[in-house]
């Protein structure tokens, strides 16, 4: 009796197994596809479509779709910064350049204050234009990516930024980190049931997830952040030492020199990525 009650207890385990593991509910990410949907070269078959990443120091946007070659692949990058002025509005590198000029009618690391709803669009519609030029047509559909702390509601704002204000007849959301993993093709088998971890250290924020793929869709595990802390935040430390040490050797205090902080901040971002 005992033999026969575990061997039914245990066919019952396998066919719970079974069907958690055909029916389970996605919890976020990327769901796998089939391979006639697929190409080597590019994650998803379609010429229609773009990723776009809005950061807090820099937004981008990619995808494929040459004129000659579908499978090409495409990339434009422009600070994030959006500038206004008295009779227009400057996006990258004119807008940050025009912040140190006036530095109240420009705006930059909106992103962690959830300025994205007009800041963003406006990014992801210059972005979007520039793209098109590349190309030589329109780009109907976009794929934006979020940090995985993002809430519903800050994943809608994302999306409806870049539906209504950046022009795409439609845009998703995908955790960047979900997206950086499906970069080195972790969402296919080869990545299946492993536990993967992913840092990234932004200009002004930095994220640290932990998350599971099965059957291509990703498991959030844990997930820690500090909005305050990136990659600008190592500059700042490189300019107070050099400060300290202009006083001290030369007897000159340019902390409240604005023209020379700005020069010293330019060769000290230098300095970091060298």
């Amino acid at each position: 009796m005992a033999t026969r009650l575990l061997y039914q207890l245990g066919v019952l385990l396998l066919l719970a197994i079974a069907a958690a593991w055909t029916s389970g509910a996605a919890a976020f990410g990327l769901p796998r596809v089939s391979s006639g949907y697929c190409v080597w070269t590019s994650p998803f078959n379609t010429v229609n479509a773009t990723a776009i990443h809005i950061g807090n120091t820099k937004s981008c946007i990619s995808g494929y779709g040459g004129r000659l070659d579908p499978y090409t692949m495409y990339q434009f990058c422009i600070p994030s910064w959006v500038a206004f002025t008295a009779n227009s509005t400057l996006f990258g590198e004119a807008a940050m350049n025009h912040a140190g000029v006036s530095p109240g009618t420009a705006v930059s690391g909106f992103k962690r204050l959830l300025g994205v709803r007009v800041f963003a669009g406006i990014l992801m519609g210059e972005l979007k234009k520039t793209a098109e030029a590349w190309l030589g047509r329109e780009i109907m559909y976009a794929v934006v990516t979020v940090p995985a702390d993002f809430n519903d509601a800050q994943r809608s704002h994302v999306t409806a930024a870049a539906e209504l204000r950046g022009g795409f007849h439609a845009a998703k959301a995908v955790d960047e980190e979900v997206a950086a993993a499906a970069a080195y093709r972790l969402h296919e088998k080869r990545g299946d049931g492993k536990a993967i971890l992913v840092f990234h250290l932004g200009g002004r924020t930095c994220h640290a997830t932990k998350f599971r793929f099965h059957n291509g869709t990703a498991r959030l595990l844990v997930e820690r952040h500090d909005a305050y802390l990136g990659g600008d935040d190592f500059t700042c430390r490189i300019v107070d030492y050099f400060v300290k040490l202009i006083k001290e050797k030369h007897h000159r205090d340019i902390s409240e020199d604005e023209g020379a902080l700005r020069k010293l901040r330019a060769d000290s971002e230098v300095l970091k990525k060298s």
